[in-house]
């Protein structure tokens, strides 16, 4: 008997994430996590939503170069 199992074919990206978060992680070279964002347009601009608890809006910096926004802020403990 067969088991039809849909496909899925960026789930192999996840498991290629982990595996390299996992190996970066082992040698002392953790990445920051990114925030959940959400981002659209309307007629008048660009959007972008982003969940950074802890952190309020003055607290970001945000800069646009060669088409790359990079947005930018630190949590003190």
């Amino acid at each position: 008997m067969s088991t039809l199992v849909r496909w899925a074919p960026f789930s192999d990206f996840d498991v290629i994430e982990r595996r390299m978060r996992r190996l970066l992680e082992d040698v002392g070279l953790a990445a920051a996590p990114l925030p959940s964002a959400d981002m659209y347009e309307t007629d008048e601009e660009i959007v972008v939503e982003l969940d950074v608890p802890g952190l309020e809006e003055t607290e970001l910096a945000l800069e646009v170069s060669d088409h790359t926004l990079t947005i930018t802020g630190e949590r003190l403990a």
